[in-house]
């Protein structure tokens, strides 16, 4: 892995999900936003059919379909997406401040990405 890609600068959530499923074919990008995870998309469809989450638009707040799962999930989806033939990643928080997120893959059955961090500007 390049040390270009190894640190994403980007400006939204949905640029993130969007790296990992191009360039590293992950059907499932699930990230982390404050005490919650967020999937959206294509990938909240595969969560919506497999598991029965909820997708919705965050009333109106979000451009794209996404559903939502607390942080104490974490476990419960990891193992029952270890379970089903998809591949996945857990982006999570490592760092908060007032202008940036930093995010890392810490969770993902593809270890090429293992590791790979993101910045998030925050409006």
């Amino acid at each position: 892995m390049t040390d270009e890609i190894t640190l994403m600068k980007h400006n939204r959530i949905i640029d993130i999900k969007d790296f990992l499923c191009e360039n590293f074919s992950i059907e499932i990008v699930i990230i982390q936003i404050g005490g919650w995870f967020e999937v959206i998309e294509k990938c909240a469809d595969i969560m919506n059919r497999e598991f029965g989450l909820k997708i919705h638009d965050n009333a109106g707040l979000r451009s794209y379909r996404c559903l939502r799962f607390p942080l104490g999930s974490l476990d419960k989806y990891d193992d029952l997406l270890n379970e089903l033939n998809y591949s996945y990643c857990f982006v999570l928080e490592t760092d908060r401040g007032d202008k940036l997120v930093s995010r890392k893959v810490e969770i993902s059955n593809n270890k090429e990405i293992l590791g790979l961090e993101f910045d998030h500007k925050i409006k």
